[in-house]
């Protein structure tokens, strides 16, 4: 949900059921077209240990990523994707 908030900042003030609702296309699109994609990539790992089907996951970077990408916001310490 932070990544939606972060491309469409009019969904910032919404509940997380609000969000659920109104933010679904977007967040699927950013789930399923982008963020797994890179998890079949071995770029990213998504935690889902004791999550539900339906409970998202956290991403985290690989070594991989590393290897592969040299991205500037790769030295920022406080970015995450969650």
């Amino acid at each position: 949900m932070d990544v939606v908030k972060i491309l469409n900042p009019g969904f910032a003030p919404l509940s997380d059921t609000e969000m659920t609702l109104e933010a679904w296309e977007l967040k699927s699109d950013v789930q399923y077209g982008v963020l797994r994609r890179l998890c079949w990539l071995g770029l990213l790992y998504e935690a889902r240990e004791g999550l539900t089907l339906f409970q998202d996951g956290s991403f985290h970077k690989t070594p991989l990523w590393s290897a592969c990408l040299q991205l500037e916001s790769d030295t920022q310490s406080d970015i995450g994707v969650h």
